[in-house]
């Protein structure tokens, strides 16, 4: 068995984010590398929300061994359950890291008054699911989750599809675009097609509304840039978006 260091929180400066994009694509090769930059950007947004948040990690001074994040989403209706998400390196798995961080996690969520705890685990990582059950955590909801490379030309359906919803009409356009067509009110448009999308969003916790100030704190963060989204407009309504 070797050492148990004891958890600390995490720094997230630019050599602590570097070492966690490499554990993360270590454990989750399928998703995209976050740079060190994105992770700063993201741990000052979930930060800033006002919610509870917390990130702390086990291992040497120059090395992360294990992390565990937990947090309350600005988009839960209450802050009674806790979304946590714990992360070993494959070389120091089965020596107790794990179990200590959930013990961090359960007694956060006394000290907030948290009820619930939840987690997510990718089905391709069936270890962490049965290490979830083996602690109680029951399965609430499955999501499919998929990807399309764009090493090649694109697949016929896509190609098609894309004609035949601008043949329709619709126009697609990022958000830099839609800023200067709507420069009164593209916020709230942003804001307003969002906020109909999540109401369409199947979710086991109940969720809250965010309001329109709420989305523009978020929105204030660094990683959030307008050009990386896209809109469908029918005339001057926004009837879509993804990014």
């Amino acid at each position: 068995m070797e050492e148990l260091w004891i958890p600390r929180p995490f720094v997230a400066d630019e050599i602590n984010c570097a070492r966690l994009s490499d554990l993360l694509v270590e454990l989750y090769p399928q998703l995209p590398r976050q740079s060190a930059d994105e992770l700063m950007a993201r741990q000052a947004s979930l930060r800033s929300t006002g919610r509870p948040f917390q990130r702390l990690i086990c291992g040497p001074p120059d090395e992360i061994w294990a992390m565990v994040t937990w947090r309350t989403p600005p988009w839960m209706a209450k802050n009674d359950m806790l979304l946590f998400a714990v992360c070993v390196a494959k070389a120091h798995q089965g020596q107790g890291h794990g179990p200590r961080l959930l013990a961090e996690v359960v007694a956060a969520a006394q000290a907030c008054g948290a009820t619930e705890l939840g987690a997510q685990a990718f089905d391709t990582d069936p270890g962490t699911l049965r290490w979830l059950q083996r602690y109680g955590l029951a399965v609430a909801q499955t999501n499919q989750w998929s990807a399309l490379s764009l090493k090649g030309p694109l697949p016929a359906p896509v190609v098609t599809t894309h004609q035949r919803v601008l043949g329709s009409g619709i126009e697609l356009l990022d958000g830099d675009a839609l800023a200067m067509r709507f420069p009164e009110d593209w916020e709230t448009r942003w804001y307003q097609i969002e906020a109909a999308i999540e109401r369409d969003v199947p979710s086991p916790i109940l969720r809250d509304e965010i309001t329109l100030e709420a989305w523009r704190r978020r929105c204030a963060g660094s990683e959030v840039q307008p050009r990386g989204f896209h809109f469908a407009l029918e005339g001057s309504r926004v009837v879509g978006m993804t990014g």
